[in-house]
């Protein structure tokens, strides 16, 4: 079995065969999909939201409205997540010669490869030129494999192992090609071909009916003209990737679709399942902060709103004001974004408009009845599925759009904006058109006489402000459960609380009180959990035995027996020990597809329980101590609609029969096996970064 890294010098399996040892810095944190530590104040949950003007209005909930740290200014890295679907992928065109690749470059890029995609074939192509064959990077379940004017250059059988970060770098001196894989050359060849690059497209190829995939996250691509970058072995980049000298492209390293050199070139996603994600193959400097890093809302499309009073504070008048936020928008309906108004002819409304797709619409109105007297729509669309800033300014008589920085349509009118004697809402139009946003959004600010930006600008790079003339400011850094890499947002469904009455440190942790209260995620494809290896561990403090069935840990899937995965502790039903660990995978009663664990856990104590697997061979460990082996082979279905579960059972989140009674803490999920033998419990809080 390959070796999953070799960071600091040990690799994954290295580790799993060490006692665990608490260090201020987790060396494989940038493999951990979710920490909760569940520290916070006695009774607090995640649906309480603060404006952070100086009028500190009430801010009211609607449907499940939640928020956590999945923001724009993540501490993680970024990468694009390709699906292997022709509904996945990026596209740069070079109106000139700037991608063009003369005798020497490099190309160079970091995969996390889940599987290979299955559109055409069993393969995953991660970069193309429209023409197929002019220069082509793909790797099949038997080779690597590198084209270039329809010549095979580099064939090699040593290719990056599934489930891991790995970094390939193609390099051209003269006309000697060599690839790269982890730093040490897998195979080289010979071409003076000089590539024609007018249009690049990663993660797949659009060829019309004949599509190829690539099911990837694929982070820090990086095109370098005129040099060698790298000429015999290297230590793989352990930073993120800079435009050095000659760099023509520099992507799949932000919190949008786009180039990050100088070129700026224009990026265009083909289809919508393209998704940025704060998953990256380097380790954070810092530990998350929110006033750093940021926060988000999360809305899921259906009744999920936000609400602040009337106030005089949102009546404009003919003056200058300014309505902006980052959005990532996951549905592709029309969705308002700030609304002030009773009815769709008049109010100030600014909204995702579903007449095309990503057009951003800026409605006014001065009559009270109706129509538009200003409407402004952009002329660039934002991307589905990645964070991009909007600003919509009235300056004097000049209204415009920013999007990321751009003025993307303006117009001109000396209108003054009918004041509806409603408050203004985050997310909906109005009760007769509800037109729900769905997606996250992070620092709504609304700012009465001031025309914050007059021309183009660099988009903030860090969380806003109250700045002078602030009426209202949501920065959603009020979760009291959060998740500390950045990766999810939860939701504390009924009574799921943080609480003082037990932890097993920090004073604080999780309580969930068997009604059917849990934390939820939204759909997480870091969740699926289908392939590789992974640990899912949690210090708990059960304070009565599982219910009939069991009592729900961590669990991904929908209220149905037969799909996702469950780790629990285990109820009368299942007969044997009580509170014993089981790890249930698409059960459907068939061999391979759940296995029990020997010893059960006891009440009014805290105890520390894992699961690893690798391979198809899982193991529990109970208090650092191995207490079952079993083999896995099932793999669970995989579904948008299904989602995590911490403190219940998916088959059915909101009953009794599979809910945990007591407190949760350090909740971790890594995608890796961190354990394989008996090993110490940790004897401190997990690291933050």
């Amino acid at each position: 079995m390959p070796l999953l890294s070799t960071r600091g010098g040990l690799s994954a399996l290295a580790f799993g065969l060490l006692s665990f040892k608490v260090a201020a810095v987790d060396l494989y944190f940038y493999l951990v999909s979710m920490l909760l530590p569940g520290n916070g104040t006695n009774g607090a949950q995640n649906n309480t939201f603060i404006d952070g003007s100086a009028n500190a209005f009430t801010i009211t909930r609607s449907g499940n409205t939640t928020q956590g740290t999945f923001a724009q200014f993540s501490q993680t890295g970024w990468s694009y997540y390709f699906d292997g679907s022709e509904n996945g992928i990026i596209r740069f065109t070079d109106a000139g010669s700037v991608l063009d690749l003369p005798a020497n470059f490099t190309v160079e890029l970091f995969v996390y490869q889940p599987a290979l995609a299955t559109l055409r074939a069993t393969a995953n192509l991660f970069f193309t030129t429209e023409n197929l064959d002019s220069f082509q990077f793909a790797q099949d379940a038997s080779v690597v494999s590198l084209y270039m004017n329809s010549i095979s250059i580099v064939s090699s059988a040593t290719k990056a192992p599934l489930n891991a970060w790995s970094h390939y770098a193609i390099v051209r001196s003269g006309s000697t090609v060599t690839l790269y894989l982890n730093g040490t050359s897998v195979g080289s060849g010979s071409s003076a071909y000089s590539v024609p690059m007018a249009t690049l497209m990663i993660g797949g190829q659009d060829r019309g009916t004949a599509y190829h995939g690539c099911n990837a996250y694929i982070s820090n691509f990086r095109v370098v003209k005129g040099t060698a970058v790298y000429t015999s072995t290297f230590v793989p980049p352990t930073a993120p990737l800079t435009a050095i000298s000659g760099t023509s492209l520099l992507t799949c390293n932000s919190n949008g679709f786009k180039d990050t050199s100088s070129n700026a070139l224009v990026a265009t996603t083909i289809g919508s399942t393209l998704i940025v994600f704060p998953f990256s193959p380097f380790a954070p400097t810092l530990a998350y902060v929110a006033s750093t890093n940021g926060a988000s809302g999360y809305l899921d499309g259906s009744g999920d709103y936000l609400t602040a009073p009337d106030n005089a504070g949102f009546d404009f008048g003919s003056g200058s004001f300014t309505i902006e936020l980052w959005i990532y928008p996951t549905g592709t309906s029309l969705g308002a974004l700030y609304s002030k108004a009773t009815a769709d002819t008049n109010g100030v409304i600014v909204a995702i408009n579903n007449g095309v797709a990503g057009r951003i619409s800026f409605y006014a109105d001065s009559t009270g009845g109706g129509p538009w007297e200003v409407l402004v729509d952009s002329s660039t669309n934002v991307s589905f599925n990645s964070w991009s800033h909007i600003a919509c300014v009235r300056n004097s008589n000049t209204w415009t759009i920013y999007i990321n920085g751009v003025a993307s349509g303006t117009a001109t009118n000396s209108m003054t904006p009918t004041n509806q004697a409603v408050g203004p809402s985050i997310g909906f139009f109005y009760s007769g058109l509800p037109a729900n946003y769905q997606g996250y959004l992070s620092d709504v600010r609304v700012v009465k006489g001031t025309a914050v930006y007059t021309g183009n600008f660099t988009p903030p790079t860090a969380p806003l402000t109250a700045i002078a003339n602030t009426q209202l400011l949501l920065n959603f850094k009020n979760a009291a459960i959060t998740d500390v890499t950045s990766k999810n947002n939860l939701e504390t469904v009924s009574s799921a609380q943080t609480s003082t009455t037990q932890s097993k440190w920090g004073g604080s942790s999780m309580l969930f009180d068997g009604n059917g209260d849990n934390l939820t995620v939204n759909s997480n494809q870091m969740h699926t959990l289908t392939a590789g290896d992974f640990t899912i561990e949690a210090w708990v403090y059960m304070t009565s035995n599982a219910p009939i069935y069991d009592a729900g840990i961590v669990s991904y899937g929908a209220a149905s027996s037969s799909v996702g995965w469950v780790f629990a502790l285990t109820g009368s039903n299942a007969g044997g020990t009580l509170n014993r660990m089981i790890w249930s995978m698409n059960y459907s009663g068939a061999a391979g597809s759940i296995v029990y664990g020997v010893a059960g856990v006891s009440l009014n104590t805290w105890t520390h329980i894992a699961v690893t697997y690798t391979g198809t061979t899982l193991k529990f460990f109970l208090n650092g101590v191995l207490d079952q082996t079993g083999t896995v082979t099932a793999v669970p279905t995989v579904s948008s609609s299904y989602k995590l579960y911490v403190g219940t059972a998916s088959y059915d989140p909101s009953g009794t029969q599979r809910s945990l009674t007591g407190h949760l803490q350090d909740v971790r999920i890594t995608k890796m096996c961190r354990y394989t033998a008996t090993f110490t419990p940790p004897s401190a809080p997990f690291p933050l970064l």
